[in-house]
């Protein structure tokens, strides 16, 4: 009797070096490099809280944000944010032209911001 293998691949990702090139890759796993910007919550800012707490990478524009609003995965680390503002980083996730819905939301609800990566993997240093 023969055993059969399954291996489990994760697709690569595939490299998009705009904002255009990235929204026709609407929904897929993209691998991006860009300057990381540590940025307040924009419903903080709109109370002037100004202490960074989300980012995004910005590429010929203002790029993606790491993680939708309402994950609890977009707060990012209070070190990461300090350590990487300003820095040309690389990053792999899965492009969202509009941040995707809150699956807490009730039905009729709209997703707030623009455009982001989820399920956000490998963030370094493009060194």
């Amino acid at each position: 009797m023969s055993a059969l293998l399954f291996v489990a691949c994760t697709p690569a990702a595939t490299p998009c070096r705009s904002v255009a090139e990235c929204e026709r890759l609407d929904g897929r796993r993209v691998r991006i490099v860009g300057v990381y910007r540590a940025l307040p919550h924009p419903k903080g800012a709109v109370r002037g809280e100004t202490t960074p707490v989300l980012a995004r990478v910005d590429l010929d524009a203002a790029g993606p944000y790491l993680e939708p609003f309402w994950s609890a995965r977009a707060a990012r680390g209070a070190d990461e944010l300090r350590r990487l503002d300003g820095k040309r980083v690389r990053v792999t996730g899965v492009f969202h032209k509009t941040q995707p819905r809150n699956p807490e939301d009730p039905p009729h609800a709209e997703a707030m911001g623009g455009p982001c990566l989820s399920s956000v993997e490998g963030l370094a240093l493009d060194e």
